[in-house]
């Protein structure tokens, strides 16, 4: 009686299927990374499980019931890739594990769970994201050019400040074989002294900027500070580059770290993650920021 009420759930699933439904759950999923969807159910005997993408699917996701994986009917491209925790099905957790998430796991997911005491569905809305994880800033002759590549969803670009009307940036967004978008967006090099401009780049998940600033001169053992562009949430990550390659200050977290090139000559950071620089000379000036180019990345 129990094999054939299995057998029996498994073939009417979709047919069974409503258009009634409370709102789906939201799961976002790092690509290529593992992703877990949380699926409780009242704990009961003869515990059958179904997760299937689309919801009306007639091959399941992952199956479970007569108390093992029953995954003859997976389908191809989740095999190898799905796991269920097995020590817990028995408390009432039929929560799914993905590993390797591909763009095409994107979509309505369906928890079907049934024990003697009943069943139960749950629908699930799981977006996949590859976030911003650089944003490159560099002078080209009379422009500059920002670049990021290996996003989604499709991200917006924008700048700031925002450039004169007839200084529109010009900006492509591609997207690859693999259905990750690029960017390539630029803009005039600003000739006004003290003028500056970032290059933002976000999803709906994710957030990156890049800043490129054209400092005045200054005398010997000046100070100077190079402001940071403003962000009104807590900064997680923050890095200072010379040149757009040489680090002068990287922070992760708690951990912060100056190069040792740098060290004698940099005063520290403002509240507002400004770089103060002091004690120039000669030699550092030849290569400093106030002559070449100063980047900023920093994540929230």
């Amino acid at each position: 009686m129990f094999v054939d009420r299995a057998l029996v759930v498994l073939m009417t699933l979709g047919a069974f299927w409503s258009p009634l439904r409370a709102a789906d759950r939201s799961v976002s999923c790092l690509l290529h990374s593992a992703c877990v969807l949380p699926c409780p159910f009242d704990p009961g005997p003869e515990v059958v499980i179904h997760w299937l993408n689309p919801p009306e699917s007639s091959s399941p996701v992952h199956s479970f019931y007569h108390s093992k994986d029953q995954l003859g009917h997976q389908q191809q491209r989740y095999r190898g890739r799905t796991s269920l925790f097995k020590e817990l099905i028995s408390k009432g957790n039929a929560s799914l594990r993905i590993t390797g998430v591909e763009l095409a796991d994107s979509g309505r997911y369906k928890c079907y769970t049934s024990t003697t005491k009943g069943n139960n569905e749950d629908f699930f809305s799981v977006e996949v994201q590859a976030p911003v994880l650089e944003v490159s800033l560099q002078q080209e002759e009379e422009r500059l050019l920002c670049r990021s590549e290996n996003i989604y969803p499709r991200p917006d670009v924008n700048w700031t400040p925002s450039p004169e009307p007839l200084e529109k940036p010009l900006t492509d967004i591609t997207s690859s074989e693999t259905g990750l978008f690029s960017v390539l967006s630029s803009v005039p090099l600003p000739q006004r002294p003290l003028e500056e401009y970032s290059c933002n780049i976000s999803t709906a998940y994710s957030w990156r900027s890049a800043t490129y600033r054209r400092n005045p001169e200054i005398r010997l053992s000046d100070s100077l500070t190079v402001p940071c562009v403003e962000v009104t949430a807590p900064v997680k990550s923050l890095v200072w580059k010379f040149n757009h390659k040489k680090t002068i200050y990287n922070k992760t977290g708690t951990n912060q770290t100056f190069s040792d090139f740098w060290s004698d000559f940099v005063d520290g950071l403002t509240k507002s993650n400004g770089l103060a620089l002091k004690d120039l000379t000669l030699d550092q000036l030849d290569c400093s920021p106030v002559r070449s180019p100063l980047t900023l990345r920093h994540s929230l």
